[in-house]
């Protein structure tokens, strides 16, 4: 009975690495391989066993060889074409990455914290199918991923140990394997990039990126290698600067712009002699996933945005929070307080595992965290200053005085390393943070500037006045581009007590948040009112209002205020005839200030039991996806999405 394995159907997919070759995709299931035409539709198995489960597969460039490797590190290499078993291999460790080289006569494959190189086995039988060509060392740890570089002659790895390597097929006088570091987690991929992709970045204006890392934590770094020549031209070092972050890591480092020819025609010694730098960093995450807010009441909470839970709570603070922000890599969050800390709190761990202080006590009023969440600053409330420290290690390393008011805003900018202050003194600063330059640029306005916020691609800069203006303003020329007028918009209903006309009720309402949207195209503002307005910001016209609630328990909600109870000594409600404490247990505390005072300025004053809370929104923040935004207001923290449809209905087709 000639009967043969023909296919295997329904095999789930256990893990191992999966290969795309034109329409054709290559996925290990269990021992074997399935090979699924994507045009055509269709599944096949080869008719081979690996002794255990596949871990990696490897393909020659012409499709027509492949490797699978088992997890103990036994390979077989089969001839797709013919269907037919080879050789059998044993690299005596488990093997976590294999590639074959742009010629397909070398396969690069990490063995355990070692890189070997062997020859490409012939389709005709030998005694020694596959010939070991060099050993590779120097890894810390096990190596992750592995990739030949266009030219064929340098081979790039990632390890477990945080750094990429960048070996040389051939031994070439005087160059020594250039080790880049800078991630803050272990390596799961590098790859090369190819010319079309450098020319690409050429005409984008962006340096080319030769080399990508990634790494578990989500962080994507762009190298770029430094000609010998470029080199000696430019300042070697820099720290942080040069508007790609640190990290650069190489026997010789460099923070110059890179250039350097292409990787893919180069000859051998293309990348010898010079030194890798990093082009950008971009960090990937869940966006949009968590929510973090604080309280007058000293805490830090988190929510999970799909189950609506607070899933943690952080209660180090002594004094109110004022300001809460994520790190780019979504696995701490920092919060400023008036007691004079900013606190970095772990969420993998749930625990403050670092605590920023100054040597003088400080109130801090606002916060921000530089893009490569290395560097985070604070605006104090007494001493007018800006307060910078090193995430990583706590350390103070700049204080930045030139403000005349509270510093009640910071953002960095997204595309320059530049650090954006407001202030009630009316002023937007720009600073040099990484250098240590200090202010670059002051933007002045007429009126005390109460927030500030960037378009995603660092373009433009609005700031929020005292007036209920919106400057914009170009961030790179540092040139008023428009204005626009919210006063009217901004203005809420009326306050109990307030012996201004419904005409007049405009004044002193302005706006204390504002926030882009993903694309830059709209402007979100909120501020002392129930309102949160839409702006259209090329056009610079409001294209929507929204009433955040409609609680007529609520101060300034009616747009007129009740005459019913209003008396020569002013509204009954607010005279504490009998002296006792009689304020609706329903509604949420007053601050002593009264209802526009800020947040946690003044708490709890005495005689201010009988005040009720006014409407207003505090904080604006809008999702990175866009698919939706929350406002922190007097009821709590309400959250706005795209209205999806909550239940299906045929008549909707």
């Amino acid at each position: 009975m000639n009967y043969a394995f023909a296919n295997l159907l329904g095999a789930p997919y256990r893990g191992g690495n999966l290969l795309l070759h034109g329409t054709e995709l290559l996925s290990p299931v269990g021992n074997r391989v399935s090979q699924i035409n994507l045009a055509h539709s269709t599944s096949q198995t080869l008719p081979f066993e690996n002794l255990k489960q596949i871990r990696t597969l490897c393909l020659s460039p012409d499709g027509s060889l492949l490797l699978s490797v088992d997890s103990e590190g036994k390979a077989l290499v089969v001839h797709r074409g013919r269907r037919v078993l080879l050789h059998h291999v044993s690299f005596k460790a488990p093997v976590r990455a294999a590639r074959f080289s742009p010629d397909g006569k070398m396969i690069a494959v990490a063995v355990g914290k070692l890189l070997q190189v062997w020859n490409t086995p012939s389709t005709a039988k030998s005694m020694a199918p596959m010939q070991l060509h060099r050993t590779y060392g120097g890894a810390h740890d096990d190596i992750t991923s592995v990739d030949w570089s266009p030219c064929g002659q340098f081979v790039a790895v990632a390890s477990k140990d945080l750094t990429a390597r960048v070996f040389s097929l051939n031994p070439i006088p005087g160059y020594a394997p250039a080790t880049l570091a800078g991630h803050k987690d272990g390596l799961v991929a590098v790859f090369w990039t190819s010319e079309a992709t450098q020319a690409a970045a050429a005409l984008a204006g962006q340096p080319p990126s030769h080399l990508y890392t990634l790494s578990r934590d989500g962080a994507l770094f762009g190298w770029t290698f430094q000609k010998p020549t470029a080199a000696s031209e430019g300042a070697p070092g820099g720290g942080a600067g040069g508007g790609s972050g640190s990290g650069s890591g190489s026997d010789s480092g460099s923070d110059d712009e890179g250039g350097g020819g292409g990787a893919g025609a180069a000859a051998a010694p293309a990348f010898a002699g010079g030194a890798w730098r990093v082009a950008f960093k971009h960090y990937f995450m869940q966006r949009g996933a968590k929510l973090s807010c604080a309280d007058l009441h000293r805490r830090v909470k988190l929510f999970q945005l799909s189950s609506g839970f607070c899933y943690v709570t952080f209660t180090e603070h002594t004094a109110p929070v004022t300001a809460v922000r994520f790190l780019p890599s979504g696995h701490a969050v920092l919060s400023a307080s008036l007691d004079g800390t900013v606190r970095a709190h772990d969420l993998v761990r749930y625990r403050n595992f670092r605590t920023l202080t100054t040597p003088a006590p400080q109130q801090f009023l606002s916060l921000a965290v530089d893009p490569g969440g290395e560097i985070a600053c604070a605006g104090t409330l007494d001493s007018f200053q800006i307060c910078v420290w090193s995430i990583k290690t706590g350390r103070l390393l700049d204080v930045l005085a030139g403000h005349e008011g509270p510093v009640c805003g910071l953002a960095f900018s997204p595309s320059q390393p530049v650090l954006a202050s407001c202030s009630w003194d009316g002023s937007v600063k720009l600073w040099d943070v990484y250098d240590g330059a200090g202010c670059v640029e002051t933007l002045q306005h007429a009126h005390d500037v109460l927030a500030l916020a960037y378009m995603p691609d660092g373009r433009q800069l609005a700031a929020a006045t005292l007036d209920g203006s919106i400057y914009l303003w170009d961030a790179q020329e540092g040139e008023l581009q428009g204005t626009i007028d919210g006063r009217r918009d901004v203005r809420g209903g009326a306050i109990t007590g307030d012996r201004r006309s419904a005409s007049n009720a405009a004044a002193g309402a302005a706006f204390t948040s504002l926030a882009y949207s993903a694309d830059g195209a709209q402007l979100f503002a909120a501020g002392n009112s129930k309102f949160v307005c839409v702006y259209d910001v090329a056009e610079r016209l409001m294209l929507r209002k929204f009433q955040v609630t409609h609680n007529r328990s609520l101060d300034g909600v009616l747009d007129q205020a009740s005459t019913r109870g209003l008396t020569d000594a002013g509204p009954l409600e607010l005279i504490d005839a009998d002296g006792a404490d009689d304020a609706d247990e329903l509604l949420p505390p007053t601050g002593g200030a009264g209802a526009g005072s800020d947040a946690g300025l003044a708490i709890g004053a005495a005689g201010a039991a009988k005040r009720r809370p006014a409407a207003r929104v505090r904080a604006l923040a809008l999702s990175p996806t866009g698919q939706g935004w929350a406002a922190a207001t007097t009821e709590g923290v309400l959250m706005y999405a795209l209205d999806s449809g909550a239940a299906f209905d045929p008549t909707d087709l």
